[in-house]
């Protein structure tokens, strides 16, 4: 028997109703958003008049275009944001900065190029999703090496600094980038370069850079850093000279993990260095020689960084450099400090800092040794990276008893003032001078001391005792006469204490004061 269903002719009526309805809701609602759009256009155009009214009667939309020129190349140099983000930024801001922006060559006379982490693959071997990722990562670096090409473009002839990072042979050599074309690019411009920083890539591809880029004159060059990321493994080596036409400003320069054989091949160019950093650098006899003979040659050198030597054999004699005043030695976790001091000697130093972090064996610097035959010029020795419980003073205060200054910036919440001052004897000898002749501490030409700790909750019961403790020392022959601390030290000390404490010495703001070189070979756009 057939099946049936009855139509209702009211619901059916209904339904056509609220059809034609719904279809009109739906004309409705686009011609609203038509008028939005129409809207939304007509505000915007408004909104850059009004924007526009607005810039002319701003302060800074009175002064010339010189002087606007001049507060941007001042910004450039602001730590708040890194250089290469500066000058993209001023140049959207209206029609007239843009313009200003672009005729003026030293915001874009910083040029960054870094290839980041990832890496090429196998394009043969990858998945979909893979070779969608390197497809990204293409476009990124194919983006990075155009705006380098800009900022080159920019400076016109302005002074440049270069920094390259993580430069690798994929990227070098790949096909479909333009990595080859940016290097030449430095290549022609090398001329005017100032600063030049190839770091953190592979042996090979740094040293070709080296070799491409350094093979014209370099009449401006004042700092220059090369060498290789650890995590390739080895150390990396010049085969030819760099800098074949000399670099007469050249004043800095950095080798980060590289074979010593490698700073002969630059002897021409490093002849007026002043201040010269070496970090992870193998020594074994004959390089030990070749780092002698090339101190030796540099004439002019005045600051000397040694940091993070793995292999230094006790046998080879001490080096010998008589015009350095600033000296950084590192002190590696299984060193002993007495033969890291010993492995130098330097007539004119006058300035010692002593990195111990992350030293975990028991050797510290012992008193069998003789006092300061290394540097009988120190004046001022600087601790960093200095745990309380390691901190052996009168060890210290036995080898470098001339000593005007001591600086000690602690990674020990115990290192605050007030225990430097305990372990100096200040307590055994408040209110029983004669007990001063029993400590075994001699700083007769102490003057100043400076000490910083990680800690910022000061312990009360030492901080209210400064002012006596530095009476007691003074008494005993110590002859104290300034203080640099920790701002927040000083802001939780009692005001009577430090009213006190500054009738006895001068008190002033913590500072390691020691000279910083090669901070311009470094920025906060790179990730080192």
């Amino acid at each position: 028997m057939p099946y049936y269903i009855s139509e209702d002719p009211s619901r059916r009526h209904r339904s056509l109703v609220l059809a034609i309805h719904l279809a009109e809701l739906a004309i409705a609602r686009r011609k609203l958003l038509l008028q939005l759009e129409e809207l939304d256009t007509h505000t915007r155009a408004l909104q850059r008049e009004y924007n526009e009214l607005q810039n002319l009667h701003a302060p800074i939309s009175s002064l010339p275009d010189e002087v606007l020129g001049m507060i941007f190349e001042q910004g450039v140099l602001l730590e708040e944001l890194p250089k290469s983000r500066f000058a993209p930024l001023v140049s959207h801001i209206t029609r007239r900065w843009r313009s200003i922006a672009l005729e003026t060559p030293r915001l874009w006379n910083t040029i960054f190029w870094d290839l980041g982490h990832n890496k090429f693959l196998d394009h043969d071997e990858l998945d979909e999703m893979e070779k969608s990722l390197q497809a990204a990562l293409l476009k990124k670096l194919n983006k990075d090496i155009d705006r380098a090409q800009i900022f080159l473009s920019r400076s016109m002839s302005a002074p440049i600094d270069i920094y390259i990072r993580r430069l690798r042979t994929e990227e070098l050599y790949h096909d479909d980038l333009k990595s080859q074309h940016l290097v030449w690019l430095f290549h022609v411009h090398f001329h005017r370069c100032r600063r030049l920083s190839v770091q953190g890539g592979d042996q090979w591809s740094t040293e070709k850079v080296l070799e491409e880029i350094c093979c014209g004159s370099a009449p401006l060059l004042s700092s220059f850093n090369f060498g290789v990321s650890h995590i390739h493994g080895g150390e990396f080596t010049l085969s030819e000279a760099i800098l074949p036409c000399g670099a007469p400003q050249l004043t800095n320069a950095q080798l980060e993990w590289t074979e010593i054989s490698s700073i002969p091949p630059c002897s021409h160019a490093f002849q007026q260095l002043k201040s010269l950093r070496l970090i992870g650098i193998d020594i074994d006899e004959h390089g030990h020689a070749l780092l002698a003979d090339a101190l030796i040659s540099m004439r002019a050198l005045d600051h000397l960084e040694l940091m993070i030597f793995p292999e230094w054999p006790l046998h080879l004699p001490a080096l010998v450099q008589p015009t350095i005043r600033f000296l950084h030695l590192h002190i590696l976790p299984l060193d002993s400090p007495d033969d890291v001091v010993e492995r130098f000697r330097a007539l004119s130093v006058t300035t010692l800092s002593i990195d111990c972090e992350d030293r975990r064996c028991a050797k510290d610097l012992t008193v069998e040794r003789l006092p300061q035959v290394a540097f009988p010029s120190l004046q001022h020795l600087i601790l960093v990276g200095v745990k309380m419980n390691r901190l052996k003073l009168d060890a210290i205060a036995h080898r470098f008893p001339e000593i005007e200054r001591l600086t000690v910036q602690g990674v020990d919440s115990k290192v605050e003032i007030g225990r430097i001052f305990t372990a100096m004897g200040a307590q055994a000898i408040e209110g029983n001078l004669a007990s001063a002749a029993d400590i075994s501490i001699r700083w007769p030409k102490l003057q100043t001391i400076a000490v910083s700790t990680i800690n910022e909750i000061p312990n009360h019961a030492i901080l209210g005792s400064l002012d006596s403790q530095v009476a007691a020392l003074q008494e005993a022959g110590i002859s104290i006469r300034k203080l640099m601390l920790p701002p927040a030290l000083v802001a939780r000390a009692s005001v009577d204490m430090m009213a006190n404490l500054r009738k006895l010495v001068r008190v002033e703001e913590f500072s390691l004061d020691w000279p910083t070189p090669f901070e311009e070979l470094y920025d906060s756009d790179i990730d080192v």
